[in-house]
């Protein structure tokens, strides 16, 4: 039984089921120890070749998305589970447009005239062509981060059904992974790296199913490869022989690692001339405010407001590059504003802010 893709479940009461897997296509298994398996007696959830599967741990929550065709080719559907026995499969929920399309060519000829990334082995302007290849889905406080792999095609192979090109990981969120929102203007969350650096994600990048929490860090381990063609056929396919391409048969993929700070996905940012952003109004219920800021070079201060905009509390201003730091107070503080509706002010200069939160 192969098994691609697995989650360790910590709510599980029965030890022979800790381990949990999807078979892509083929219904879904159980493991006590991650080793051997067990296929059970549940409908699958219908793929092609691709799929994605993770655990909310604190929603108690599978996550399984799979390949489907869409508007414009390879496009995500997504199916959840609550006790990895009945599944909800909510079809299509996430594929390319017509902007990827647009931005898509932008893509392929800013590679071709980058000399230091892996070039494509087959180039034909009437083929390029962007859609969703995988995209991995997970639990981030309390939204949904995924992470779309945008097949970018370049060029068709020579008697073979498919496509060469290359993938760029982009960002997305959503509340309720049914309808998703494009983050960072589209641009690559994970994207190639440069030849003779010696990685191996020169051209297809396959996303991760979620972070590992590491101190202030999150560790994305996902799918280099090096190339997407490695062999070409002699005659017409499927009946040509298969012939490996000279230097793309060997030592082709590897499991690679990005990180990232803690919050880093997107941040709101000021140069020299300051900025501000205003909350909505809430209830504050917290005495404690903390912020994640780069302002190494700058500097970040906060204000309470009241409806009107009155200013009930300033802080100290922060400065230098901070994870996590609990806000000073030099005017009011927050434990006297608890259980009023306030908005909070921030402002910066030569700065990035990342995240705040609340706390006592």
């Amino acid at each position: 039984m192969r098994i691609d893709m697995a989650v360790y479940d910590p709510r599980e009461s029965d030890p022979s089921r800790r381990f949990k897997a999807p078979l892509l296509n083929d219904g879904f298994a159980v493991s006590a120890d991650g080793a051997l398996w067990t296929k059970l007696h549940v409908d699958r959830i219908q793929s092609s070749d691709e799929g994605n599967f993770s655990y909310d741990a604190e929603g108690g929550l599978f996550i399984h998305t799979v390949k489907r065709g869409g508007n414009h080719g390879r496009s995500v559907a997504l199916a959840t589970s609550r006790d990895f026995r009945t599944w909800t499969d909510y079809g299509l929920v996430f594929q390319a447009d017509d902007s990827d399309q647009q931005l898509g060519r932008q893509h392929i000829e800013a590679r071709m005239a980058d000399a230091t990334l892996q070039q494509p082995l087959y180039n034909d302007p009437k083929v390029y062509h962007v859609d969703v290849y995988n995209m991995g889905v997970f639990r981030y406080e309390d939204l949904y981060i995924g992470l779309p792999a945008m097949y970018h095609a370049t060029g068709p192979v020579p008697n073979y059904p498919n496509t060469g090109g290359f993938h760029l990981v982009e960002l997305v969120c959503s509340r309720d992974l049914k309808d998703w929102t494009r983050l960072g203007e589209r641009k690559a969350f994970i994207g190639p790296s440069h030849l003779n650096s010696g990685a191996y994600d020169l051209t297809q990048i396959l996303p991760p199913s979620a972070p590992v929490v590491r101190d202030d860090e999150l560790w994305f381990y996902y799918t280099g490869l090096k190339w997407r063609e490695t062999f070409t056929y002699v005659g017409e396919y499927p009946k040509g022989e298969a012939v490996p391409i000279p230097g793309r048969n060997r030592d082709g993929g590897a499991v690679c690692l990005a990180v990232l700070r803690r919050d880093g996905f997107v941040s709101l940012d000021a140069g020299e001339n300051e900025g501000s952003v205003l909350t909505q109004p809430f209830k504050l219920t917290a005495g404690k405010l903390y912020v994640n800021v780069d302002a190494h070079d700058g500097e970040l201060s906060a204000e309470v407001c009241d409806n009107q905009g009155k200013v009930l509390a300033k802080s100290e201003v922060v400065k230098g590059d901070r994870s996590q730091v609990e806000l000073r107070w030099q005017q009011g503080n927050l434990v006297e504003l608890k259980q009023q509706t306030v908005s909070l002010r921030f402002k910066l200069r030569n700065a990035s802010l990342y995240s705040y939160w609340l706390a006592d």
